[in-house]
């Protein structure tokens, strides 16, 4: 009898110990209730949100521990979308994900491939430039108008010859994004100190260095305006190109071996014909 009363005070200790074990013991953002049999992220069972929250809410829900207004909602999806693709083989997440797929490798492995293309000169440059964005709206005193200080800042960088980041494109005079996001905060009548900033900054660049926003020049200043820390934005551009960067890997996985060469060198051939012969035109 010894042994079973053992036994019994064994299991009452597991599970008075599984008990204990419960979403808020394990992490902050997310964790199960195992006696309960649940899944509770930031606090709400995941079967609320099932069903009831976008993919784009549940982003919002999970970083930033709140549901999104309905404007932000759709001003975030906007953001998503433009950071999709469009670009084939030539943005670094795409490239390296697709010729890790040309030797046969497995789809999580191309993939891992094309994140390690992020840097902080594509997709990690967003960072950079919500950084400038911060770092004008806390610097401006109360009393300073807007206008005269970003340019003042913005000047700063030009002398002291530091890239403004979000700003010019390798392959685009003019990317086309920045203005079509910037008619849909219009069209929902949304606006922000960061968007102010944003406005300034893109008038002054082209005025002074005849430079034109990227798409990074203008979702910084979004995701800083809907509460995301620039910690973010390298992840969010990636979570948004990651179905681009699948597309392609997939399809290069129906080719043969080292196919993309075929396709690839010739591009960036003509590519490079193009722009020399821009230059001489000049």
């Amino acid at each position: 009898m010894l042994g079973v009363n053992r036994e019994i005070k064994f299991w009452a200790m597991i599970k008075r110990f599984l008990q204990n074990i419960r979403y808020d013991k394990t992490a902050d953002i997310d964790g199960p209730d195992l006696m309960k049999e649940r899944l509770y992220i930031r606090g709400k069972d995941i079967n609320d949100l099932i069903g009831d929250f976008t993919f784009s809410e549940a982003i919002f829900h999970i970083l930033l521990n709140r549901r999104p207004s309905e404007t932000e909602r759709k001003i975030f999806d906007a953001v998503l979308v433009s950071f999709h693709g469009g670009f084939g083989y030539s943005p670094p997440t795409v490239l390296l994900a697709r010729l890790s797929a040309t030797t046969g490798t497995s789809v999580p492995h191309a993939l891992s491939a094309g994140y390690a293309g992020g840097g902080k000169y594509h997709v990690g440059a967003i960072e950079n430039t919500m950084e400038i964005y911060e770092d004008i709206k806390n610097t401006r005193g109360e009393s300073t108008p807007l206008e005269g200080h970003v340019k003042n800042y913005i000047s700063g960088i030009f002398e002291r010859k530091e890239k403004l980041y979000g700003y010019g494109h390798p392959l685009f005079k003019k990317d086309p994004r920045p203005e079509r996001l910037r008619e849909v905060m219009r069209g929902l009548d949304y606006t922000s100190e960061y968007i102010d900033i944003y406005d300034e900054t893109a008038k002054f660049a082209h005025e002074k260095k005849g430079l034109y926003p990227n798409i990074d020049g203008i979702n910084a200043a979004i995701l800083l305006s809907l509460g995301f820390r620039k910690d973010y934005g390298t992840g969010l551009f990636l979570l948004a190109r990651t179905s681009a960067m699948l597309a392609h890997v997939v399809e290069e996985r129906t080719k043969e071996p080292f196919y993309l060469e075929d396709k690839l060198y010739p591009l960036i051939r003509t590519r490079e014909k193009e722009r020399s012969e821009e230059v001489v035109k000049k």
